[in-house]
């Protein structure tokens, strides 16, 4: 700006042009990954919800006489190594743990989909069999979801695109802010503009870089992620509320015997 001003190559144009070509990328970009984020909360909920009611469920039907006696401690296992599974993938930096943590949440997919099965071999109602696998099921379709939202990047071709602009514009702009110079008799309140004028894209790059990750920032305890530690739901899958009762076929047989 000050190259301009001094040697007079200025120039009176709208730098309305030039402005909406960087503004409009760069704000639909931060838009998107805003959206993914908010997305990603809904689904992590999700998983949340449905792992903790597929608990709640197999905690209930402990009691039928043919399960194992570790039919509840085998699903609590699962549960739990398939939640860290899932926290572990969206908390990585690298493929290798990615891959790693992904292995792990499938085997135990697997396991979670046999102990549903138990429950069909012992001859539970269909449709209670039917909700079990339906929130296995649903689980497994928010994982999917936030494995999309955690490894979705912006193209590569818009950041590039942004990334010239940046540089770009603030460059073609300085005939304009030399012609403000000119213009007006306190030239250096022009040039100061013109200097600043990149600042506040910068920040919004900053933004949309920050927000392509929901999970990204957990590790740096940045308050504007999504949080995966969520002590309060493993921590409930126990059996205190229900350890030592008997099974249900015990509890019909001992009140025959007590009524003949």
């Amino acid at each position: 700006v000050w190259f301009c001003w001094k040697y007079n190559f200025v120039l009176p144009i709208n730098p309305t042009l030039l402005l909406n070509v960087l503004l409009f990328p760069l704000t639909f970009a931060v838009n998107a990954a805003y959206g993914r984020r908010e997305h990603a909360l809904t689904y992590f909920a999700s998983f949340k919800a449905y792992t903790l009611n597929l608990y709640l469920m197999h905690r209930c039907w402990q009691f039928e006489k043919q399960l194992p006696e570790d039919f509840l401690e085998c699903s609590s296992r699962g549960i739990r190594t398939a939640f860290d599974a899932v926290r572990t993938y969206l908390m990585a930096n690298d493929e290798d743990a990615k891959l790693a943590s992904l292995q792990i949440f499938y085997d135990t997919l697997s396991e979670l989909s046999l102990i549903n099965d138990v429950l069909r071999v012992i001859g539970l109602p269909a449709p209670l069999v039917a909700t079990a696998c339906t929130d296995l099921r649903e689980c497994s379709r928010a994982f999917e979801y936030l494995r999309c939202y955690s490894d979705y990047r912006t193209p590569s071709t818009i950041r590039a695109f942004v990334r010239l602009c940046m540089y770009t514009v603030p460059l073609l702009l300085a005939p304009y802010f030399g012609n403000l110079a000119a213009a007006h008799q306190q030239p250096f309140l022009a040039i100061l503009c013109g200097g600043f004028m990149a600042v506040p894209f910068l920040l919004l790059n900053n933004v949309q870089t920050s927000l392509e990750n929901p999970f990204a920032g957990w590790n740096a305890a940045d308050p504007d992620d999504i949080r995966l530690d969520e002590p309060e739901l493993t921590a409930y899958m126990d059996d205190k509320m229900t350890k030592g009762l008997p099974k249900s076929d015990d509890d019909d047989d001992s009140s025959g015997g007590n009524t003949s």
